[in-house]
């Protein structure tokens, strides 16, 4: 079975892409919401440019965490 790892990388056109938390949170709900964010997450995390492995204003004290696999 595989393991989550958060610092996978995959390659797309020989181009190296980072997998973003929120695909592999189990808070996550689709559509670019979640329970942290039930009205949408914002763009900055959705963005990779401010983690949410730390509290965020707003996030209803709800951070990654990650989905189990098994």
């Amino acid at each position: 079975m595989a393991k989550y790892d958060p610092e996978q990388k995959f390659t797309w056109a020989d181009e190296e892409l980072e997998l973003n938390d929120c695909l592999s949170c189990k808070y996550f709900v689709g559509k670019n919401k979640c329970n942290a964010f039930p009205l949408g997450i914002p763009e900055e995390i959705i963005m990779m440019e401010v983690s949410h492995r730390k509290p965020y204003p707003g996030d209803n004290g709800i951070q990654f965490e990650p989905m189990d696999f098994n």
